[in-house]
This record gives structure tokens, C-alpha cells and sequence, in this order.
């Protein structure tokens, strides 16, 4: 169980996270490990739900 004081930190750092990302988009912050080769969050980040959101037969 986390602290009082670390679970406030946790949750003012969540907000401002989500607040870049919302005006700027997901992939303005990433964690570190998306940037290694092999990685997939910020190409992602480009679809909608995570899939491909065009036509499945062309």
C-alpha cells in the first residue's frame, strides 16, 4: 500500500500526463522503453484502437 503523500504525487503526475497528451496527443510523452527498437506504442498511437482503422480487404 502506497502512502498518502506518494499516492497524491502519483496522481498530480497522472494529471498533467494526461493533459499534454490531450493537447498534444498520446505520443508527445512516451515512456523511454517505446523509443527502443522493436517498439509499438507511438505507431500505435496512430490507429484507431489500436488496429488499423481502414478497410480489413483491401
Amino acid at each position: 500500500m502506497e502512502s498518502p503523500e506518494l499516492q497524491i504525487k502519483r496522481y498530480k503526475l497522472d494529471h498533467v500526463v494526461d493533459r499534454v497528451r490531450k493537447k498534444y496527443g498520446f505520443s508527445a510523452l512516451v515512456k523511454a522503453s517505446s523509443l527502443i527498437q522493436g517498439a509499438t506504442a507511438i505507431e500505435r498511437s496512430n490507429l484507431v484502437g489500436g488496429h488499423n482503422g481502414g478497410n480489413a480487404y483491401e
